[in-house]
């Protein structure tokens, strides 16, 4: 599944509030990491990394996430030498549109790191060509259109070393892709085969949709559980 033509043409409410939510709270987790680090006389250093980033604004100029990460860094001196940003996306014209919108933005030499932008579907050998330093602290971000690349094996990548995952998770798309033909291997990368069938089942005796959507987010936990041990949810 891929995002339709005008998937970006607006900026929906929902979009501006995510954005939002993940700058701020990109930029206050970088504050509180970097000043523990300077507090323990380590050199400051950490990494955001936005596996699906779009071109970076919509067509109404509004920003989106990463035009809103950096512009937060190049704003906070602690931070312009600090934060390694790196931005994916598998529409190579979404990257050409978003290296073209970072390069305009103002006072952008002050950050001590060049952003590093590549196109291609988001896997964990993405993440791996990225070469993110492992011994730093890393947010990741995770808002896809659709799950085709989501996977636990991915997720689990997301929270290796010192990291952190926000990953939106849209229940009513999971709700109609797990009992569609089409999406079959999508679910069982993310659920896996039994808990794809137990999940099935679950939701055809559920009509209750606050309930369904909690069954849905239990399973996603016990997956993920099971590979990666210490990993908190919220």
């Amino acid at each position: 599944m891929t995002e339709p033509d005008d998937f970006f043409a607006e900026p929906r409410e929902h979009s501006q509030t995510k954005a939002r939510i993940v700058s701020k709270y990109a930029q206050g987790w970088a504050r509180i990491l970097t000043d523990f680090q300077r507090g323990k006389n380590i050199e400051p250093e950490v990494a955001v990394v936005d596996l699906f980033s779009g071109p970076g604004s919509y067509e109404d100029g509004t920003p989106s996430t990463p035009i809103l990460i950096l512009k937060n860094a190049i704003e906070d001196i602690k931070l312009s030498s600090a934060l390694r940003t790196y931005f994916n996306d598998h529409n190579i014209e979404n990257c050409e549109s978003l290296s073209e919108e970072i390069s305009q933005l103002p006072g952008l030499p002050r950050l001590r790191y060049k952003p590093v932008i590549i196109s291609e579907d988001a896997t964990v050998e993405t993440l791996n060509r990225f070469q993110v330093p492992s011994s730093i602290p890393k947010l990741f971000f995770l808002d896809p259109f659709g799950y085709k690349a989501i996977s636990v094996a991915l997720l689990k990548a997301c929270l290796a070393d010192w990291s952190e995952c926000i990953f939106f998770f849209n229940y009513r798309r999971i709700i109609a892709a797990v009992n569609n033909p089409a999406m079959q291997q999508n679910m069982l990368a993310l659920f896996g085969p039994s808990a794809l069938t137990e999940l099935r089942a679950q939701l055809a005796e559920m009509n209750d949709v606050l309930a369904r959507e909690r069954v849905v987010l239990d399973h996603l936990k016990k997956a993920l559980g099971k590979l990666c041990t210490g990993v908190q949810f919220s």
